[in-house]
């Protein structure tokens, strides 16, 4: 990221360019690859259009019983960032939409050693369970950035608007998690009603 530099002897604030601009001509400044979260924080505003960099962290404190037993009080943390799974091209089995990294770590502290992608009683029942978990988890979340009512939208001020602004894009995230791990539900309910049977 190139920032801006005061040019003491046009007293002027000059920016590197990405492409060549005639005088005159208007330019855009890149903020970079940013949250709304970050940019509503440190610049002020929100993008208009869905932003592939938006995420809602998760952390997850996964406590190891077979620590707590031997008296050990380590636990195991981690933090995740899950985005829209509208911007996931993976809604399959194993995947529903939502980040690897986020499944594999719940699967391990479910105990799993699965072999990506293998179809086992076993395996989807561990699966099943996980995206209950998370779905429950998000609903939760979604619950707690209430709805907000748009008719009075407009007798607000500038930063009340951008603070609904954003719990409005928060919750579109939210929805679409939920929404994938219900959907994901009833693909491993059908794969488990194929085992069972």
């Amino acid at each position: 990221m190139q920032y801006g530099k005061v040019d003491s002897t046009t007293n002027s604030l000059k920016f590197p360019l990405s492409r060549p601009c005639n005088a005159g001509e208007q330019c855009f400044l890149s903020y970079g690859k940013l949250s709304c979260s970050h940019l509503v924080t440190f610049y002020g505003f929100s993008t208009q259009a869905d932003n592939p960099y938006d995420v809602i962290p998760i952390d997850l404190d996964l406590h190891d019983a077979d620590d707590s037993e031997n008296g050990s009080q380590m636990s195991d943390w981690t933090m995740h960032m899950v985005r829209g799974t509208w911007l996931s091209k993976n809604h399959e089995i194993f995947n529903y939409g939502l980040p690897s990294p986020l499944l594999d770590h719940l699967r391990r502290a479910q105990g799993s050693t699965m072999q990506p992608n293998t179809i086992t009683q076993e395996n989807l029942a561990i699966e099943l369970e996980i995206l209950l978990v998370l779905c429950s988890t998000f609903e939760d979340m979604m619950q707690a950035i209430c709805d907000t009512d748009d008719d009075d939208r407009e007798n607000v001020s500038w930063d009340v608007k951008l603070a609904l602004k954003f719990k409005k894009s928060q919750r579109k995230i939210l929805s679409s998690i939920v929404t994938s791990c219900k959907a994901g539900c009833k693909l491993v309910e059908t794969e488990l009603s194929k085992c069972i049977t």
